[in-house]
């Protein structure tokens, strides 16, 4: 089983490449902006301490006020995980792709 990364030290790591990004739910999730995601996920991959090179699940759920779409990131060189969430609005539930990523 994989670990989870501990979550304020990867939003401090993310904000110093891409400030405003992120923000960390009581959930224990990152909750990243919608027009940053591709940028986001690019680091979380690349990055060679985090190395999170695996898309292990991707999926969304559909809430009264808002749409999620979920990632499961894991890195097995590392052995750790994390999970990365993006709320869109229904008005507007446009998201760049991370095909290209993974």
């Amino acid at each position: 089983m994989t670990q989870l990364i501990p979550l304020e030290g990867l939003k401090k790591k993310i904000e110093i490449t891409i400030p405003d990004s992120v923000s960390i739910s009581a959930e224990n999730y990152l909750l990243a902006k919608a027009d940053r995601l591709a940028d986001i996920c690019r680091l979380l991959k690349d990055d060679k301490e985090l190395s999170l090179d695996y898309l292990s699940n991707l999926t969304a759920a559909d809430y009264e006020e808002h749409y999620e779409v979920i990632y499961r990131l894991v890195s097995f060189d590392k052995n750790h995980s994390v999970t990365l969430k993006v709320r869109l609005d229904k008005d507007n539930p446009s998201l760049s792709s991370v095909c290209d990523i993974w």
